[in-house]
């Protein structure tokens, strides 16, 4: 009996594994020419402990975000697995892995005055210039759009070139940027903005943080067209 046990969790777990999608195929949904690329895996942050440290207490969420919570049935801190993320024209690109109770969230959509039609949903955000549209991808994978375009979220229904894995890198939590789109980078905090000028001159810069000896350690990796800008780029550094 223990046996048999054994044999179906372990099928369970293989066919699990099968049916979860890698990040480097979510990877070719989001729009080409993003100036930047985040990635979070927010279940290693919540097993670690660090979800709870980073969020803080849920007593000083925003009362907009409590409210979804308690009608949607989601709320991140339990729910959320995973968040890929991108930046384009103005728009936020989310890619994200969880628990979804489609039903809810869509008479969450039905009671904001927002629309569904064939899984795709539209619904203004907590200020008027901003629209949230979503479908999902698979029951546990939703696709999300925030900004100005009510129909944003329909660029993630097409799927660009493979990525291959090298362009994945290997942390649970990292950002990918293009070099150029820190030259004068008002759309960044204004702390940061000094030291991402010194980045520019880089094709792209990686920043990723991942488990180390014995907490996590930080790494910046910047690639550049040649080694002599490189050798520049460390001097600068």
């Amino acid at each position: 009996m223990v046996a048999l046990c054994v044999v179906v969790v372990a099928s369970l777990l293989y066919w699990r594994s099968r049916l979860d999608t890698p990040v480097s195929e979510l990877m070719r949904r989001l729009p080409e020419g993003s100036r930047a690329v985040v990635y979070i895996d927010v279940a290693a942050l919540r097993d670690s402990g660090l979800l709870d440290l980073i969020a803080g207490a849920g007593s000083g969420e925003e009362s907009n975000y409590r409210d979804f919570v308690r009608e949607s049935g989601f709320n991140y801190r339990n729910d959320l697995d995973a968040v890929l993320a991108s930046f384009h024209r103005g728009e936020t690109f989310l890619i994200l892995r969880g628990h979804f109770d489609w039903q809810r969230l869509n008479r969450y959509v039905e009671r904001r005055h927002g629309s569904t039609y064939n899984g795709f949903c539209r619904v203004v955000g907590s200020r008027p210039d901003r629209r949230i549209s979503f479908f999902a991808i698979t029951p546990s994978i939703m696709a999300l759009a925030s900004g100005k375009d009510p129909w944003a979220a329909m660029a993630l229904h097409r799927k660009g070139p493979p990525v291959g894995p090298g362009d994945v890198p290997d942390a649970p939590f990292w950002v990918r940027i293009d070099g150029s789109s820190l030259a004068g980078a008002a759309w960044l905090p204004a702390g940061s903005r000094s030291f991402a000028s010194l980045l520019s001159d880089a094709e792209q810069i990686i920043f990723r943080v991942k488990p180390g000896k014995p907490d996590f350690e930080a790494q910046l990796e910047a690639r550049c067209a040649t080694p002599e800008d490189a050798a520049k780029l460390a001097g600068r550094l």
